[in-house]
């Protein structure tokens, strides 16, 4: 507070004390409300101190292994609540000196939403806590936030460990938490993520969930089958010519092949001229498979 006053509540030196002391408090778990508590503080008075994100999420997710009855509802929503807004219709902008305009901290603002959003669902217990997600996930989806690859957080909810295992700054333990889980991809598809989002290599989060989790997972199942019903391509194509066909039961893909579908299949298989041809909505559909 001493520095708030004498330099500014919005200088570099002030946010920087806030988060030196927001993490000596981290480091205590008695006094874990008193952290969460000053980021929060701070994430209201700069959007640059989003780079404290992390630290309040390890915070959150630290105390949640240790007693997760300790972990209040209202400041996880509060946090996420407060960064959608922040960055709702302007997180992706050209603003040089906007911190999301780093793409490996834009891939990290990603995936913390959908860890944030996890937890969220972890310690939820009331039908208006329930309803409160789901006001929170539809904000966070019109975001319309990307990681650097072109992957939603669709993408990311059902497979976070792909940005895991190619980042060498990813350091944060609670990266690895109980995602993928259907309950966060169910929110995220009633809200209106597209489930036929494609990244940069063209996969949908069909692909994506069917290529990278075990056939023996139950999430993994349960994923596809909420994709499916929101109206995810079974068989449409990544820029590999890889379909999530190929990785499925051959009775689930006729289940959800249309006859439409199949025609596009037959039409590049054969490589019959189609595009000037028929409609350019036509032709897109054509192209996707």
């Amino acid at each position: 507070m001493i520095r708030e006053r004498i330099l500014g509540p919005s200088t570099s030196n002030t946010l920087k004390g806030l988060v030196l002391c927001a993490d000596y408090y981290v480091r205590d778990l008695q006094a874990y409300q008193r952290a969460v508590d000053l980021l929060k503080y701070g994430i209201s008075l700069s959007d640059d101190l989003f780079i404290a994100v992390p630290l309040i999420c390890e915070a959150f997710w630290q105390l949640y292994d240790k007693n997760a009855d300790s972990v209040r509802f209202s400041d996880v929503s509060d946090v996420l609540g407060t960064i959608v807004a922040a960055i709702n219709g302007r997180a992706w902008t050209s603003s040089a000196e906007h911190c999301l305009n780093d793409e490996w901290f834009r891939d990290l603002v990603c995936l913390l939403f959908v860890h944030l959003v996890d937890l969220l669902c972890q310690v939820t217990s009331t039908e208006d806590e329930v309803s409160s997600v789901r006001q929170i996930v539809d904000s966070l989806v019109r975001t319309r936030c990307r990681t650097g690859d072109g992957r939603t957080l669709l993408h990311l909810a059902v497979h976070p460990e792909c940005w895991i295992k190619h980042d060498d700054h990813c350091d944060h333990p609670w990266l690895r938490t109980l995602l993928p889980s259907s309950v966060v991809v169910g929110h995220l598809l009633d809200a209106g993520a597209t489930a036929d989002a494609t990244d940069v290599g063209k996969n949908t989060p069909l692909h994506t969930v069917v290529f990278n989790e075990p056939e023996t997972s139950p999430a993994r199942n349960e994923i596809v089958d909420l994709l499916l019903q929101h109206g995810a391509h079974v068989d449409a194509a990544n820029a590999d010519g890889r379909t999530a066909s190929d990785c499925l039961s051959p009775s689930l893909v006729f289940n959800h092949v249309s006859l439409k579908c199949l025609a596009a299949r037959a039409v590049r298989s054969f490589n019959l001229p189609y595009r000037g041809t028929v409609p350019t909505t036509l032709a897109d559909f054509v192209d996707r498979h």
